[in-house]
């Protein structure tokens, strides 16, 4: 009699096993049916946006009007229409060569080097940069810092500069740091 108790245990045990491997099954074909449910409005999205795009070409080459290719060029300037600052940034500004290293031990100073690259047509009077000091797997300290130039940072053109960061927080690894270009004026 014990063993028949036993024999109905493990059959209850492999019941609501079966019946838990079922629903896990049933869970993995609704979330891909779900998932090729979503692929579908994509693709159904981008084939509409595709065939209103060569729509509006196909007007435009009717009433005599030339579309034109856009290419990723820094922006011109333009009497019209000012030019945005942080497109320029992205575009044309850039940091190269940096580099971080100790210079005060008791003030936990570094100095921070490296190359300010403009490779836009607007000549760049002031460029300022943000500065991130990183830990073991973490930004310990940030601070906006102006880089100070020589002269205005020209079209297609490029200056070192050096500038000291005072109280970094004992918690930088030395030498690991990134930068990028905040703030502009033209």
């Amino acid at each position: 009699m014990k063993s028949r108790g036993w024999f109905f245990f493990i059959g209850f045990l492999l019941g609501i096993a079966l019946g838990y491997a079922g629903a896990q099954e049933s869970i993995q074909l609704k979330s891909k049916e779900i998932f090729m449910q979503v692929a579908g409005k994509i693709d159904e999205g981008i084939r509409d946006l595709l065939r209103r795009r060569e729509k509006g070409a196909r007007e435009a080459a009717d009433d005599g009007v030339v579309t034109q290719r856009m290419q990723s060029v820094p922006p011109q300037a333009d009497a019209d229409k000012p030019i945005d600052a942080a497109g320029y940034i992205r575009q044309s500004v850039s940091i190269q060569d940096l580099a971080a290293k100790v210079s005060d031990e008791a003030t936990n100073a570094a100095v921070i080097s490296g190359k300010v690259l403009n490779s836009g047509a607007q000549r760049l009077p002031r460029v300022e940069a943000t500065v991130f000091f990183l830990g073991t797997d973490t930004i310990v300290f940030d601070t906006r810092v102006p880089i100070v130039l020589k002269s205005p940072l020209g079209p297609a053109s490029e200056q070192a500069f050096s500038v000291t960061v005072p109280n970094i927080p004992p918690t930088w690894t030395k030498g690991r740091v990134r930068a990028a270009i905040t703030h502009i004026t033209f």
